[in-house]
């Protein structure tokens, strides 16, 4: 990392800790995508920290009550083939966090042609409706 990088990196790490302090998922989850953005940045690999985002939210979503989630993709043209196999789909917060479809482990996404993915793939909260007979389907 360069000097800039470094700062920003002590910036984000302190940030972060004071967002695990108050329970700030929001927070959480955007600082560790602004970590992921500089490691892609700099050509590595940062599978690690989009883990650790993906765990993030889907914890901030499970403490504020909400059970199912689907994934939503960054869309055709900014998506690869393997993440829009996922799109749509929908867990419960305890399945995703158990099965961690995101980031997807074979996600080729290169946004910045360091040779890393940068799977921009997230959880989204899935609405739970009634169906005619009754039973529960998800939106």
């Amino acid at each position: 990392m360069g000097r800039e990088n470094d700062t920003k990196w002590g910036e984000l790490n302190k940030s972060l800790i004071d967002a695990m302090k108050d329970s700030d998922w929001g927070a959480m989850t955007q600082l560790y995508n602004d970590m992921v953005y500089i490691v892609v940045k700099e050509g590595k690999d940062a599978t690690y920290l989009l883990e650790a985002r993906n765990k993030t939210e889907l914890r901030g979503y499970k403490s504020a009550g909400i059970g199912r989630v689907k994934i939503l993709t960054a869309g055709r043209d900014n998506s690869c083939p393997q993440c829009l196999e996922l799109e749509g789909q929908a867990y419960t917060i305890d399945d995703a966090l158990k099965i961690m479809p995101l980031p997807h482990p074979k996600c080729t996404k290169d946004v910045f042609g360091g040779g890393h993915p940068f799977c921009r793939c997230c959880y989204i909260p899935a609405r739970e409706t009634s169906s005619s007979n009754n039973r529960k389907g998800i939106v």
